[in-house]
């Protein structure tokens, strides 16, 4: 079980936070359009979803699979976007996300006065507390 990357993206797209722990095959696109190609798939899903859901437009998707890998997908009250890549083997991610959310970003970034929203997260405890919490994760290899 492997734990490859996350990407968090504020309400307007932007990735204000990417951290890679592993990743096998680098990509071949820059950073700017790997984010910008990763933000518009969850665009599509979404769009996909919302337009053709047999459960309605509040069905909220939660992953996306391929033979290899996935990504997993959580969206807070205020359209932040967290997204983490893992081999087909991790699990737990879906409890992961919100705790990344509850136990890191609210506290390291919310509620850090000198966060500017819609900016790159700088804050090194942010970082270093993120790090340890996935890393202690059950799927983290």
């Amino acid at each position: 079980m492997t734990i490859y990357n996350l990407y968090i993206f504020d309400a307007q797209g932007r990735c204000i936070h990417y951290s890679e722990w592993q990743r096998p095959k680098q990509p071949s696109v820059s950073q700017v359009e790997e984010f910008q190609l990763v933000h518009g798939l969850l665009a599509s899903i979404r769009s996909f979803n919302e337009k053709l859901s047999p459960l309605g437009p509040r069905s909220q998707f939660k992953e996306y699979s391929t033979m290899k890998s996935r990504l997993h997908y959580f969206e807070t009250a205020t359209s932040l976007k967290f997204v983490m890549n893992t081999d087909i083997a991790a699990l737990g991610i879906e409890e992961l996300l919100p705790k990344i959310y509850e136990q890191v970003y609210v506290p390291y970034v919310t509620g850090n006065p000198f966060a500017v929203k819609g900016e790159i997260i700088q804050s090194e405890i942010f970082k270093q507390k993120l790090t340890t919490l996935v890393q202690s994760h059950g799927s983290f290899a």
